[in-house]
């Protein structure tokens, strides 16, 4: 288990993941990296944004999003399929904030920001990339999406909702008369799923249709053990309120994490757990994504 920690403790920091499509029907896609850091993120972008291109569709199409086709056999980029995710993709067009006013809107997030292929100074088209500390479940990723856009629910942001969904594709950056790409890290940091989902309201998770009501076994009793820390993340899963479910499972593998858990450990002990969700097969089928996101 040692090996496993050491193999992915260069994931710590902020990065992306990115599975990558030659069109929007292709079924098989190109391959995919499990982890780029932000600094390789931006040198594939970098590199693309050299090549001039006829038309947008003569580029290739990304997702921060990877997919095991054996989940939902048949289908390419379901939500049935979607494993886990990482780094957050805005599209932006048709608004009127600039990439300036989304700076000065989160002044926190590390940000990636390219131009679309039909951007022009009077028309800005571009879109928003924001490094992750961790991997996330694919509803994790479309919760903190309708966040971003709710914080700014007063102004006429141009986010396009449509791309929350983890299906979604965005075209990789070409050369045009208008193209630019820029990175802003000083003083701000990768975004923290985890910060965000503990204020995530109940209407997000109602609105992408990731409310679960959580039910107790007959024979169990609520337990109070304020010195155990173990005890506090059981009973925090097992009494979530309704709509938090899929949250505090999440939660409660980060909790045995920092408990120094070996990976097998935290696989065995939510295996065990399951029995107390509303669906315990849903949630058994998204252990593999929770291993990845601690």
């Amino acid at each position: 288990m040692a090996e496993e920690t050491q193999q992915y403790e260069h994931m710590a920091q902020g990065g992306f993941a990115a599975s990558y499509w030659q069109n929007k029907i292709d079924k098989s896609g190109l391959g995919y990296d499990l982890y780029l850091s932000t600094a390789e993120f931006l040198d594939k972008l970098r590199h693309r944004m050299d090549t001039n291109f006829p038309v947008k569709e003569s580029s290739i199409l990304f997702s921060p999003h990877l997919f095991a086709p054996d989940l939902n056999p048949g289908h390419a980029r379901t939500k049935q399929n979607s494993l886990v995710s990482r780094g957050i993709v805005l599209d932006i067009e048709k608004g009127d904030m600039s990439p300036d006013d989304y700076l000065r809107s989160f002044p926190e997030l590390e940000m990636v920001i390219y131009s679309s292929f039909s951007h022009t100074p009077e028309a800005p088209r571009y879109r928003i990339c924001l490094p992750t500390t961790h991997y996330m479940p694919p509803y994790v990723n479309e919760a903190i999406c309708h966040m971003i856009a709710r914080k700014l629910s007063d102004r006429r942001h141009g986010i396009d909702s449509q791309t929350f969904d983890c299906a979604s594709l965005f075209y990789l950056p070409s050369k045009t008369d208008h193209s630019f790409i820029e990175h802003h890290h000083e003083g701000r940091q990768p975004l923290n799923p985890f910060d965000w989902i503990e204020q995530c309201p109940l209407e997000v998770w109602q609105a992408i249709d990731a409310v679960e009501e959580i039910r107790q076994r007959p024979d169990y009793q609520l337990t109070v053990n304020t010195s155990g820390f173990l005890a506090y993340m059981e009973q925090r899963w097992r009494s979530a309120p309704l709509g938090h479910g899929r949250t505090e499972f999440w939660f409660l593998a980060q909790g045995l994490k920092k408990l120094g858990w070996d990976a097998y450990k935290i696989r065995a002990k939510l295996e065990d757990e399951v029995i107390y969700a509303n669906s315990p097969a849903e949630s058994e089928s998204e252990i593999d994504a929770l291993m990845l996101s601690i």
